[in-house]
């Protein structure tokens, strides 16, 4: 058949963002639309684990090289995934190949929507001269995360609940100093997508989905929830282990997490971490906290794990959030079944489908029984690839 839309995704290379736009193109294949999936060739045997085989058929996938990169071990005196920044840094490459697709791309199809993690802004910049593209930032974090980190670097343009506010664990340390200079470069180039794309639910966080759509944050720009966009469901005749489990949460994000409806001991590591804790524990109430960010360089005593879990398991405020998680899991999926995919219908790439009379496929829930996501392996490289010396020089933005 002739498409006159396809998609063009184009996400950052760490697991916990690459999962979620691999999900992601899973669904919008179900609507019909050609899938083209850009990745690097150390990561595209990851990406093909966690599609199912049914949406194969329209998705295409595009496997760049970038040139080697050093790959030492992970040091354990650092939370941070620090070992990777230079498999991050190498991304940056593939500016002129994805261009190259993209402008191909446009010459023969009527419309080319460009989907891309905000991490990879930089590497998308410049296709949006192209006449008939258009490119949307996915979020991957929370939108409790974005929405307090822009109240806060716009000068806290209105007024909110300071109770909340005074609870927020601080960002000190939450990544490297080369991290924070890899994502300053992707900001100038943020300001020309069509809208941005948050792996939400309004269920969840829709009181800071509703100030992130506000003037004062946003500006002009369009606001789409569109998670959790790998929700989750556990069998009754679960085999797995507990460390294959383990690695299975490990690369889920918070939304989806939550989909399964039961409670969370938190422990933030890095990144967006602290700050999900916090709404987890302080603002939805499903959780306990093992071990906070302010104590985050201390030695966690066993006896604290026991009483955390305790706490969690075997009392009556356990067993309130018990109920809490519970019901929001089920308020998840009930949205999902009401709404297509909590809202992905909105997106403009598939009301042109709706519009032209294309009825969407329906959405199978086993279509998200996947196995779990092998973590990277960059063994085979070994030399450092562009230092944030060659960066271009831009200034910090939202």
């Amino acid at each position: 058949m002739d498409h006159k839309v396809v998609v063009v995704m184009v996400p950052f290379i760490a697991h916990g963002h690459l999962n979620q736009l691999i999900h992601l193109s899973n669904i919008v294949s179900m609507y019909n639309i050609p899938v083209h999936f850009i990745c690097t060739a150390s990561n595209l045997a990851q990406v093909r684990t966690r599609l199912d085989s049914l949406a194969t058929n329209h998705i295409n996938f595009h496997e760049f090289t970038t040139p080697p990169f050093a790959s030492p071990p992970p040091d354990p005196s650092n939370a941070f995934p620090a070992h990777l920044q230079s498999s991050f840094e190498s991304t940056l490459h593939l500016r002129h190949p994805v261009r190259d697709l993209v402008t191909l791309l446009s010459k023969t199809i009527a419309r080319v929507v460009v989907i891309h993690d905000t991490l990879m802004s930089y590497v998308v910049q410049d296709v949006v001269v192209i006449g008939n593209v258009e490119t949307y930032n996915f979020r991957p974090l929370s939108a409790f995360y974005y929405f307090w980190d822009f109240w806060e670097k716009l000068g806290r343009p209105f007024e909110v609940d300071e109770m909340v506010y005074k609870k927020l664990p601080s960002k000190d340390g939450i990544v490297t100093p080369e991290f924070k200079a890899f994502a300053k470069l992707q900001y100038p180039h943020m300001n020309n997508d069509v809208g941005d794309l948050f792996d939400s639910s309004r269920v969840v966080e829709g009181e800071y989905i509703e100030y992130l759509e506000r003037e004062e944050i946003s500006g002009k720009k369009k606001i789409w929830a569109i998670g959790p966009v790998n929700p989750i469901q556990i069998e009754s005749d679960v085999t797995k282990t507990c460390h294959e489990c383990l690695r299975w949460l490990d690369e889920q994000s918070k939304n989806s997490s939550m989909s399964m409806g039961v409670p969370m001991a938190t422990w933030p590591m890095h990144s967006d971490q602290p700050r999900n804790a916090a709404l987890i524990t302080e603002v939805l109430g499903i959780g306990v906290v093992v071990k906070d960010w302010e104590h985050r360089d201390e030695l966690v005593r066993d006896v604290v794990v026991k009483e955390a879990v305790e706490k969690l398991m075997s009392s009556k405020e356990g067993d309130e959030m018990r109920k809490s998680a519970a019901v929001l899991g089920d308020s998840i999926k009930k949205s999902r079944m009401e709404g297509g995919v909590n809202g992905l219908s909105c997106l403009p790439l598939i009301n042109h489908y709706e519009d032209n009379e294309s009825v969407p496929p329906p959405l199978p829930d086993d279509r998200y029984n996947h196995s779990p996501l092998p973590h990277d392996n960059h063994s085979c490289c070994r030399l450092p690839a562009c230092p944030p010396s060659s960066w271009p020089n831009n200034e910090s933005r939202i």
